[in-house]
């Protein structure tokens, strides 16, 4: 009766023509509350130690936060589907049934996507690979003269001596969209004015 009706002034949906803040507020609060909640799963510190726990609260939050809008839309689609086999249903009142549920959902299942998308990227570019670093070892106050590359393969951080320096004279570039360059680092000034190290090789070298 209702699908079939020239009124579909409902009071829990609002009377039609007037915008209700509080309704506005609470389509858009659900939308929100996904966005953050799919982001923190993506660049929460504990994705690091506990990726299995992470993936379950991820897929168990999002059922049970996209169980309502999908419900709501869902319930409508039957209701005009069941009603339409047996009467004619108005293409007005099928919009208007159906016009913030269905909203509601997109908002939802954009903000998804979008906390997701971020999350991810931010997590492989910038939170994972400074935990990894963190978790490797850390060497502070290396002077290149007296230490080679073999006592430092386990280090995430490596911090030199004041005397260290950047022998530019024996660096070299390659470029692939962006320029890369290393040379390398040796003990005294830039231009390489005393000895490298004690053996006479390099194996530690600064890219950028």
């Amino acid at each position: 009766a209702l699908l079939k009706s020239r009124n579909y002034l409902i009071r829990p949906l609002a009377t039609a023509g007037n915008l209700n803040l509080w309704q506005v507020v609470e389509l858009a609060l659900w939308p929100i509350v996904i966005f953050i909640f799919t982001l923190s799963c993506g660049i929460g510190f504990i994705r690091f130690s506990s990726p299995s726990l992470v993936s379950v609260i991820y897929y168990i939050g999002l059922v049970m936060m996209f169980l309502v809008p999908v419900l709501s839309v869902a319930t409508l689609l039957v209701g005009i589907l069941a009603t339409r086999m047996r009467s004619h249903v108005r293409s007005s009142a099928i919009v208007f049934w159906l016009w913030w549920p269905t909203w509601k959902f997109v908002m939802c299942l954009v903000a998804a996507v979008a906390g997701t998308l971020i999350g991810n990227y931010a997590w492989y570019h910038n939170f994972l690979p400074n935990l990894e670093l963190n978790q490797m070892q850390t060497y502070t106050d290396i002077d290149p003269l007296t230490n080679s590359g073999l006592r430092l393969q386990d280090a995430g951080v490596i911090g030199f001596s004041k005397n260290a320096g950047v022998d530019r004279t024996q660096g070299d570039c390659f470029r692939n969209r962006q320029v890369y360059c290393i040379a390398p680092i040796i003990q005294g000034t830039d231009l390489a004015t005393s000895p490298a190290t004690e053996s006479g090789n390099n194996d530690l070298f600064m890219a950028g």
